[in-house]
């Protein structure tokens, strides 16, 4: 399961986050990978475990509600069209790593379905992370304390999140 990538890959030589993270110079010289690669590894174990287990709780739900084959797709074509959005909307970003902007594509997903047929409890869980998530991220945008176990020197890339909720609006339509 790749949400569990994101959790393995932190424990890897940093040589090895270095080649997969989203670096925009690298992307604009061809290393197209990094499209997908920003999206799984992380700056820290705790940043990895965190968003790998959103991810991983995510990806359930939204298998269990769609089907497998979206959550699939979703992992493919997800990162690329996050990473696109940054790219063209956000050149001042020069590097990303981390998979809570796919946590934001699959959580938006995931809020299209609570409207229609899930289960009450789906409901409230989903309605409770969205309403944690979106606290969080309106905290780190507005410059306050991180929650996310970043180094000193790394800022929340909270645009990488509004990438993913654009991105989840747009693949729900």
């Amino acid at each position: 399961m790749l949400a569990c990538l994101c959790l393995g890959l932190v424990f890897m030589p940093g040589i090895c986050a270095d080649l997969l993270a989203y670096k925009r110079d690298a992307i604009m010289s061809g290393e197209w990978w990094r499209l997908w690669g920003g999206h799984f590894v992380h700056f820290t174990p705790m940043h990895a475990f965190v968003n790998g287990t959103l991810l991983l709780l995510l990806s359930v739900l939204l298998g269990r509600a769609y089907s497998w084959k979206l959550v699939g797709a979703l992992f493919l074509f997800g990162p690329p069209v996050i990473s696109f959005a940054l790219l063209y909307l956000v050149p001042e970003m020069d590097i990303y790593r981390g998979a809570s902007a796919l946590a934001a594509l699959f959580l938006t997903i995931s809020i299209g379905h609570a409207f229609g047929r899930a289960h009450r409890i789906t409901v409230f869980l989903l309605y409770t992370l969205i309403i944690v998530w979106l606290a969080k991220l309106l905290i780190e945008i507005a410059g306050g304390i991180s929650f996310s176990n970043l180094p000193p020197t790394v800022h929340v890339a909270w645009q990488a999140h509004v990438a993913g909720i654009l991105a989840g609006v747009a693949f729900s339509i």
